[in-house]
């Protein structure tokens, strides 16, 4: 979360997802255990909560756009979205790499939020 940049970010999602995918696959193991435990709802949906207070504590991002409800919406939508499609990667309920979900979601978030967060 540390080289998130909003603007940069959702107008080049790409590096940062790789660099996500690349973090995971150095321990699939580890984390295809963390993902299928008893626990692992809470885990996801405090690490979407995480980063959803990050976006709204960014100070790049405008405080107008941050209190409006279009961003509580795509903000929540944007991250649970993320952290599902990893999880369905790491239940093996997808034949996608980590390579191709993470170009798909390239080209999603360039194409559909790019121009929200300029």
């Amino acid at each position: 979360m540390k080289e998130f940049q909003y603007k940069s970010f959702f107008h080049n999602p790409l590096p940062l997802l790789l660099k996500i995918a690349r973090c995971l696959e150095e321990d699939l193991d580890f984390y295809r255990i963390l993902i299928n435990s008893s626990g692992a709802e809470r885990f996801l949906i405090k690490l979407k909560k995480i980063f959803v207070t990050y976006m709204e504590n960014d100070s790049d991002i405008p405080s107008e756009q941050k209190k409006s409800a279009e961003f509580y919406v795509r903000t929540n939508f944007f991250a649970g979205g993320i952290i599902n499609l990893y999880q369905i990667w790491f239940r093996r309920e997808t034949d996608l790499s980590l390579n191709d979900m993470s170009l798909e979601m390239s080209k999603f978030i360039a194409e559909n939020f790019s121009q929200e967060y300029s």
